[in-house]
Protein backbone atom coordinates (compact mmCIF):
# COMPACT_ATOMS: atom_id res chain seq x y z
CA UNK A 1 0.00 0.00 0.00
CA UNK A 2 1.01 3.27 -0.86
CA UNK A 3 1.98 3.26 -4.09
CA UNK A 4 -0.12 4.54 -6.79
CA UNK A 5 0.71 2.13 -9.43
CA UNK A 6 -2.28 2.53 -11.78
CA UNK A 7 -0.95 6.64 -12.29
CA UNK A 8 2.24 4.56 -13.30
CA UNK A 9 1.13 3.22 -15.78
CA UNK A 10 1.24 4.49 -19.79
CA UNK A 11 -2.45 4.37 -20.24
CA UNK A 12 -3.21 6.01 -17.30
CA UNK A 13 -3.56 9.81 -18.76
CA UNK A 14 -4.15 8.95 -22.23
CA UNK A 15 -6.76 6.75 -22.20
CA UNK A 16 -7.70 5.77 -18.05
CA UNK A 17 -8.60 9.26 -16.89
CA UNK A 18 -10.13 10.51 -20.54
CA UNK A 19 -12.76 7.40 -20.59
CA UNK A 20 -13.17 7.96 -17.00
CA UNK A 21 -14.41 11.53 -17.52
CA UNK A 22 -16.73 10.41 -20.47
CA UNK A 23 -18.69 8.00 -17.95
CA UNK A 24 -16.90 4.44 -18.42
CA UNK A 25 -16.65 2.08 -15.41
CA UNK A 26 -13.87 0.94 -14.03
CA UNK A 27 -13.06 -1.77 -11.09
CA UNK A 28 -9.54 -1.91 -9.57
CA UNK A 29 -9.23 -5.55 -7.73
CA UNK A 30 -7.12 -6.00 -5.60
CA UNK A 31 -7.34 -2.93 -4.57
CA UNK A 32 -6.33 -2.80 -1.02
CA UNK A 33 -7.02 0.33 0.58
CA UNK A 34 -7.92 2.12 -2.63
CA UNK A 35 -5.27 4.22 -3.49
CA UNK A 36 -5.47 3.92 -7.01
CA UNK A 37 -8.99 5.06 -6.71
CA UNK A 38 -8.57 8.31 -5.06
CA UNK A 39 -5.64 9.24 -7.25
CA UNK A 40 -8.56 9.15 -10.36
CA UNK A 41 -10.82 10.95 -8.57
CA UNK A 42 -7.98 13.84 -7.68
CA UNK A 43 -6.88 13.87 -11.04
CA UNK A 44 -10.62 14.31 -11.78
CA UNK A 45 -12.51 11.25 -12.61
CA UNK A 46 -16.20 11.34 -11.13
CA UNK A 47 -16.28 8.41 -8.50
CA UNK A 48 -19.71 7.06 -9.16
CA UNK A 49 -18.47 4.56 -11.68
CA UNK A 50 -15.69 3.45 -9.56
CA UNK A 51 -15.67 0.73 -7.91
CA UNK A 52 -13.35 -1.68 -5.45
CA UNK A 53 -12.85 -5.23 -4.62
CA UNK A 54 -10.30 -7.40 -2.40
CA UNK A 55 -10.50 -10.27 -0.23
CA UNK A 56 -11.07 -8.66 3.04
CA UNK A 57 -13.76 -6.83 3.53
CA UNK A 58 -11.89 -4.53 6.25
CA UNK A 59 -10.23 -3.09 4.24
CA UNK A 60 -12.86 -0.78 3.37
CA UNK A 61 -13.47 1.06 6.72
CA UNK A 62 -9.45 1.29 7.27
CA UNK A 63 -9.16 2.85 4.05
CA UNK A 64 -11.98 5.63 4.67
CA UNK A 65 -10.05 5.99 8.30
CA UNK A 66 -6.88 6.31 5.87
CA UNK A 67 -8.06 8.71 3.77
CA UNK A 68 -11.00 10.58 5.67
CA UNK A 69 -13.49 10.66 2.90
CA UNK A 70 -16.26 8.56 4.06
CA UNK A 71 -18.78 11.45 3.01
CA UNK A 72 -17.69 12.08 -0.28
CA UNK A 73 -16.28 8.87 -1.92
CA UNK A 74 -18.84 6.12 -2.87
CA UNK A 75 -18.89 3.12 -0.94
CA UNK A 76 -18.49 0.35 -3.65
CA UNK A 77 -16.36 -1.57 -2.33
CA UNK A 78 -17.11 -5.66 -3.05
CA UNK A 79 -15.47 -7.82 -0.77
CA UNK A 80 -14.75 -11.30 -3.33
CA UNK A 81 -12.16 -14.12 -3.62
CA UNK A 82 -11.27 -14.97 -7.09
CA UNK A 83 -9.65 -18.24 -6.19
CA UNK A 84 -13.13 -19.05 -4.43
CA UNK A 85 -15.31 -22.38 -6.28
CA UNK A 86 -16.59 -21.72 -9.33
CA UNK A 87 -20.44 -21.72 -7.49
CA UNK A 88 -19.02 -19.14 -4.71
CA UNK A 89 -17.50 -17.21 -7.39
CA UNK A 90 -20.40 -16.84 -9.45
CA UNK A 91 -22.81 -16.43 -6.23
CA UNK A 92 -20.21 -13.31 -4.98
CA UNK A 93 -20.12 -9.79 -4.71
CA UNK A 94 -18.87 -9.14 -8.06
CA UNK A 95 -20.63 -11.15 -10.45
CA UNK A 96 -24.00 -10.39 -8.57
CA UNK A 97 -23.27 -6.95 -8.19
CA UNK A 98 -21.22 -6.15 -11.41
CA UNK A 99 -22.28 -8.49 -13.44
CA UNK A 100 -20.51 -10.48 -16.47
CA UNK A 101 -19.74 -8.54 -19.41
CA UNK A 102 -20.33 -4.95 -17.31
CA UNK A 103 -17.11 -3.06 -16.63
CA UNK A 104 -15.38 -1.11 -19.12
CA UNK A 105 -11.97 -1.39 -17.51
CA UNK A 106 -10.70 -3.49 -15.08
CA UNK A 107 -7.29 -2.77 -13.24
CA UNK A 108 -5.02 -5.27 -11.79
CA UNK A 109 -1.95 -4.31 -10.00
CA UNK A 110 0.55 -6.42 -8.47
CA UNK A 111 -1.52 -8.98 -7.99
CA UNK A 112 -1.30 -11.90 -10.14
CA UNK A 113 1.84 -12.62 -9.53
CA UNK A 114 1.11 -13.86 -5.89
CA UNK A 115 0.03 -17.26 -7.21
CA UNK A 116 1.32 -20.21 -9.05
CA UNK A 117 0.36 -20.24 -12.84
CA UNK A 118 -2.95 -22.56 -12.78
CA UNK A 119 -4.29 -20.04 -10.16
CA UNK A 120 -3.00 -17.08 -12.33
CA UNK A 121 -4.96 -18.71 -15.20
CA UNK A 122 -7.99 -19.22 -13.35
CA UNK A 123 -8.23 -15.36 -11.88
CA UNK A 124 -7.27 -14.37 -15.50
CA UNK A 125 -10.51 -16.39 -16.84
CA UNK A 126 -12.84 -14.78 -14.21
CA UNK A 127 -11.68 -11.16 -14.82
CA UNK A 128 -12.28 -11.66 -19.00
CA UNK A 129 -15.77 -12.75 -17.80
CA UNK A 130 -16.41 -9.32 -15.65
CA UNK A 131 -15.07 -7.67 -18.63
CA UNK A 132 -17.55 -5.52 -20.88
CA UNK A 133 -18.83 -7.43 -24.13
CA UNK A 134 -17.66 -3.84 -26.12
CA UNK A 135 -14.87 -4.25 -28.15
CA UNK A 136 -12.42 -1.92 -26.87
CA UNK A 137 -13.01 -2.58 -23.10
CA UNK A 138 -9.99 -3.33 -21.08
CA UNK A 139 -7.92 -4.86 -18.63
CA UNK A 140 -3.89 -3.39 -17.49
CA UNK A 141 -2.12 -2.79 -14.76
CA UNK A 142 1.28 -3.90 -13.48
CA UNK A 143 3.27 -6.76 -11.43
CA UNK A 144 6.52 -8.11 -10.89
CA UNK A 145 8.17 -9.46 -14.08
CA UNK A 146 11.53 -11.53 -15.13
CA UNK A 147 13.60 -11.93 -18.28
CA UNK A 148 13.15 -15.54 -17.76
CA UNK A 149 10.06 -17.18 -16.90
CA UNK A 150 9.95 -19.57 -13.94
CA UNK A 151 8.26 -21.27 -10.74
CA UNK A 152 9.55 -20.28 -7.75
CA UNK A 153 9.20 -21.87 -4.27
CA UNK A 154 8.73 -20.30 -1.61
CA UNK A 155 11.01 -20.76 1.55
CA UNK A 156 9.49 -21.55 4.88
CA UNK A 157 7.56 -20.31 6.59
CA UNK A 158 5.51 -19.77 3.50
CA UNK A 159 6.44 -22.40 1.63
CA UNK A 160 3.16 -25.42 2.35
CA UNK A 161 -0.35 -24.77 1.99
CA UNK A 162 -2.72 -24.74 4.80
CA UNK A 163 -3.23 -29.17 3.24
CA UNK A 164 0.67 -29.67 2.80
CA UNK A 165 0.98 -29.04 -0.61
CA UNK A 166 4.16 -27.32 -1.82
CA UNK A 167 3.36 -23.12 -2.27
CA UNK A 168 4.58 -21.56 -5.60
CA UNK A 169 4.30 -18.62 -7.31
CA UNK A 170 4.89 -18.43 -10.89
CA UNK A 171 6.93 -15.15 -12.14
CA UNK A 172 6.42 -13.86 -15.99
CA UNK A 173 8.40 -12.81 -18.57
CA UNK A 174 6.72 -10.69 -21.36
CA UNK A 175 6.20 -14.02 -23.76
CA UNK A 176 4.77 -15.89 -21.03
CA UNK A 177 2.45 -13.36 -19.97
CA UNK A 178 1.11 -12.77 -22.92
CA UNK A 179 0.85 -16.49 -23.68
CA UNK A 180 -1.42 -16.81 -20.70
CA UNK A 181 -3.61 -14.47 -21.40
CA UNK A 182 -3.95 -15.47 -24.67
CA UNK A 183 -5.01 -19.06 -23.21
CA UNK A 184 -7.42 -17.50 -21.06
CA UNK A 185 -9.27 -15.46 -23.91
CA UNK A 186 -9.82 -18.97 -25.53
CA UNK A 187 -11.06 -20.41 -22.16
CA UNK A 188 -13.79 -17.63 -21.49
CA UNK A 189 -14.77 -17.29 -25.25
CA UNK A 190 -13.41 -13.42 -25.17
CA UNK A 191 -11.60 -12.21 -28.50
CA UNK A 192 -8.70 -10.21 -27.63
CA UNK A 193 -6.53 -7.85 -29.55
CA UNK A 194 -2.80 -8.46 -29.44
CA UNK A 195 -1.50 -8.03 -25.98
CA UNK A 196 0.64 -5.50 -25.07
CA UNK A 197 2.95 -6.17 -22.50
CA UNK A 198 6.34 -4.65 -21.87
CA UNK A 199 9.04 -5.25 -19.14
CA UNK A 200 10.54 -2.44 -17.51
CA UNK A 201 13.95 -3.01 -15.05
CA UNK A 202 12.94 -0.56 -11.53
CA UNK A 203 14.32 2.74 -11.73
CA UNK A 204 17.26 3.62 -9.28
CA UNK A 205 15.72 6.07 -6.92
CA UNK A 206 12.64 3.17 -6.56
CA UNK A 207 12.27 1.73 -3.66
CA UNK A 208 12.58 -1.88 -3.46
CA UNK A 209 8.69 -3.37 -2.08
CA UNK A 210 8.23 -6.00 0.31
CA UNK A 211 6.51 -9.22 -0.63
CA UNK A 212 7.39 -11.75 -3.87
CA UNK A 213 8.37 -8.11 -5.79
CA UNK A 214 12.50 -9.10 -4.30
CA UNK A 215 12.93 -12.26 -3.56
CA UNK A 216 14.90 -10.79 -0.34
CA UNK A 217 15.52 -12.88 2.91
CA UNK A 218 12.93 -12.02 5.22
CA UNK A 219 13.44 -9.50 8.25
CA UNK A 220 11.47 -12.35 10.57
CA UNK A 221 10.39 -15.41 10.46
CA UNK A 222 6.89 -15.05 11.82
CA UNK A 223 4.75 -15.70 9.56
CA UNK A 224 2.33 -12.97 8.15
CA UNK A 225 -1.46 -13.96 8.93
CA UNK A 226 -4.55 -11.79 7.92
CA UNK A 227 -5.16 -10.80 11.60
CA UNK A 228 -2.10 -8.95 11.34
CA UNK A 229 -3.28 -6.91 9.50
CA UNK A 230 -6.06 -5.94 11.14
CA UNK A 231 -4.07 -5.51 14.59
CA UNK A 232 -3.45 -2.26 16.41
CA UNK A 233 -0.05 -3.08 17.15
CA UNK A 234 2.96 -2.02 15.26
CA UNK A 235 4.10 -4.22 12.66
CA UNK A 236 6.91 -4.99 10.84
CA UNK A 237 5.37 -7.13 7.62
CA UNK A 238 8.10 -10.25 6.78
CA UNK A 239 9.22 -10.62 3.49
CA UNK A 240 8.31 -13.70 1.43
CA UNK A 241 11.35 -15.61 1.17
CA UNK A 242 12.09 -17.35 -2.37
CA UNK A 243 14.00 -20.11 -3.15
CA UNK A 244 16.20 -18.20 -5.68
CA UNK A 245 16.45 -14.19 -6.65
CA UNK A 246 16.26 -13.54 -10.59
CA UNK A 247 16.64 -10.83 -12.35
CA UNK A 248 13.15 -8.66 -11.62
CA UNK A 249 11.50 -5.36 -13.02
CA UNK A 250 8.17 -4.94 -13.67
CA UNK A 251 5.36 -5.87 -16.51
CA UNK A 252 3.14 -3.22 -17.73
CA UNK A 253 0.49 -4.38 -19.65
CA UNK A 254 -2.86 -4.13 -21.50
CA UNK A 255 -5.34 -6.90 -22.35
CA UNK A 256 -7.81 -5.17 -24.97
CA UNK A 257 -11.05 -6.67 -26.02
CA UNK A 258 -11.93 -6.68 -30.28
Amino acid sequence: MGHFGLAKHPLYHTMVLPRLKSGDSLLDLGACLGQDLRKCVFDGAPPDRLYASDLFVEYEDLSYELWRDRDTFPNRFLADDVLSDNDSFMQGNLMMNLGPGQTDMIVINMFLHLFDYSNQLKVATRILRLLSHKPGSIILGSQAGVVEPIEQLLKPPFDKTEDGRKRTIFRHSPESFTQMWEDAGKAAGVPLRPITCEFQKPEATEASAAGVDTGLEAEEKKPFTADDLFSKEPLTRPKILLQSAPETGRLHFSVVRS
